[in-house]
């Protein structure tokens, strides 16, 4: 799958995933703040982002998302801050 034929699909997996918004504070306003974060990063393939995901599958792309949680940017940065 094209590069940008995927776009819409995250998009779309972000836009979904936002009602429940950030595992940590809740936030769900804008789907451009949240990111996914993976859980543990021994098990991470490859990131979830419109570079990452290029060319791949849906089935691994979907197989990754299940590694992952959903944050928003700010609470992303202070967990990677604590590594």
């Amino acid at each position: 799958m094209k590069s940008q034929e995927q776009k819409p699909i995250i998009s779309k997996i972000l836009n979904n995933l936002k009602f429940n918004g950030c595992a940590i504070c809740g936030y769900n306003k804008c789907c451009q703040s949240l990111e996914f974060h993976h859980v543990n990063p021994k098990n991470k393939k490859f990131e979830i982002n419109f570079c990452g995901i290029s060319g791949r599958k849906n089935e691994y792309i979907a197989d990754e998302l299940n590694k992952c949680i959903l944050l928003c940017s700010n609470c992303h940065q202070e967990i990677e801050w604590v590594k």
